[in-house]
């Protein structure tokens, strides 16, 4: 009986793993897609640099902390 009941919940486990991850991958792809073709990419001694242009007035630059991409620098811009 217990072997049953283990065994059931090993199986549940890696079905929510399974979902979890179609779920992550499908939404990441959409992200990806909805951002496609809305920044730039420049070398720097330090790496390459992403950075998107956009908006009105006086120029303005926005650094986002580590992790993340270009499109959060355009969200904090806009947020303020």
């Amino acid at each position: 009986m217990l072997k049953r009941f283990l065994l059931g919940v090993a199986l549940a486990l890696v079905l929510a793993v399974a979902v979890g991850a179609a779920v992550y991958f499908r939404d990441m792809h959409r992200a990806y897609e909805r951002i496609h073709g809305e920044s730039r990419v420049i070398p720097s001694p330090w790496g390459d640099v992403e950075y998107a242009e956009g908006g009105s007035g006086p120029a303005v630059l926005v650094v986002h902390g580590s992790g993340g991409g270009f499109d959060q620098g355009k969200v904090g811009a806009q947020e303020g």
